[in-house]
């Protein structure tokens, strides 16, 4: 069933004052991450990066997101990773850490915050952030039951230019620019309202859409929303709007925590990265048929080893395959997927 309702975003209204904000490739990177050419688990491994020893030992922050960036400015080439932590010890929210990865790699993490009743500022607290991506300079954030959160890469402020907010001792603040509310309006042909476990950027005839995914484990309504399904967005970033297009695909497999959908040659490759504790851990690989049935679940997965704790993919412009780790090593790496081919 292939659902073609508009889903128009609510902006978010501010009672406070930001000044002058920051542009992303001008953080002050205060952070130093390693360069890592292997990870446990995962052949054919072409670059990445660790963190530094306080955030890869944290147990406060759990890395969930991951997308990229690139602009040329005053002749250099930034190249940055960004990825989303959510803070498992309270209520200090979410953060993004935007990573240079180019020599000597640098990072800078960035509060996300929205606004409360009133108009000011609250962290995004309660919020997984299990999937980010970008597309021109607004940033997606995955509301697990909600929809989605968007933020807008050029308004990053310093925290110290609002009055009366408790930014946790962190120098910069994002706020939510818009929201994208879809738990009532889009649903499939069995009634489920897809869940937004995990995001990432596909490409339909030369333009970015967004990719969305559900966690689930069949049997455990705890997580609900069985089975795993992915769903495709259209983003009008004029009018502030998605649409859901093309069919949902519902998938015969469980634990995923994040997916990509590769276009090239005229195929459709889905990337999913299943994992669930120190066990269940894989790389699913499986090609969409041009005329898949949507109220079939779609198998025949070709499965490689990968590491644990993994969690979002993101398929950069070079049509490189990043992935990361939530706990364990905490490795942000990236593979060639012609090295990781369906069946």
């Amino acid at each position: 069933m292939e659902n073609k309702k508009k889903i128009t975003g609510t902006p978010s209204t501010y009672s406070v004052t930001f000044g002058d904000p920051t542009s992303w490739w001008n953080l002050d990177l205060n952070r130093g991450a390693t360069r890592v050419t292997s990870v446990t688990g995962v052949a054919h491994v072409k670059s990445g990066f660790k963190w530094n020893s306080g955030d890869e030992d944290t147990t406060e922050w759990l890395p969930q997101g991951l997308t990229g960036l690139q602009t040329t400015q005053n002749n250099y080439d930034y190249k940055f990773m960004v990825v989303s932590w959510y803070f498992h010890a309270g209520s200090k929210g979410v953060r993004l850490s935007f990573v240079d990865t180019v020599d000597p790699r640098h990072y800078r993490h960035v509060l996300l915050v929205m606004p409360d009743n009133n108009g000011k500022l609250k962290p995004l607290a309660g919020q997984h952030a299990g999937g980010i991506e970008i597309i021109g300079m607004k940033l997606y954030l995955a509301d697990t039951s909600f929809g989605i959160r968007e933020f807008n890469l050029k308004k990053i402020y310093a925290a110290s230019n609002v009055s009366s907010f408790d930014a946790f001792d962190y120098r910069y603040i994002m706020p939510q620019d818009r929201s994208y509310d879809v738990s009532n309006d889009i649903r499939d042909g069995a009634g489920n309202v897809p869940k937004f476990s995990y995001l990432s950027r596909t490409w339909k005839d030369g333009t970015p859409q967004l990719l969305s995914g559900n966690f689930n484990i069949d049997g455990n309504e705890s997580y609900g929303n069985s089975p795993t399904r992915v769903c495709r967005w259209a983003v009008d970033q004029e009018s502030g709007s998605i649409t859901q297009t093309g069919p949902i695909i519902q998938l015969n497999c469980q634990r995923v925590q994040g997916a990509v959908l590769r276009v090239k040659g005229g195929r459709e490759v889905l990337y999913l990265s299943r994992s669930y504790g120190t066990t269940h851990y894989k790389l699913y690989v499986v090609e969409v048929p041009a005329h898949y049935n949507p109220n079939e679940r779609l198998g025949g997965f070709k499965e490689y080893d990968w590491c644990n704790y993994s969690e979002d993919m993101h398929l950069s412009k070079a049509d490189n395959l990043w992935c990361h780790q939530e706990k364990s090593s905490r490795r942000v790496f990236y593979v060639d997927p012609d090295d990781y081919l369906p069946a």
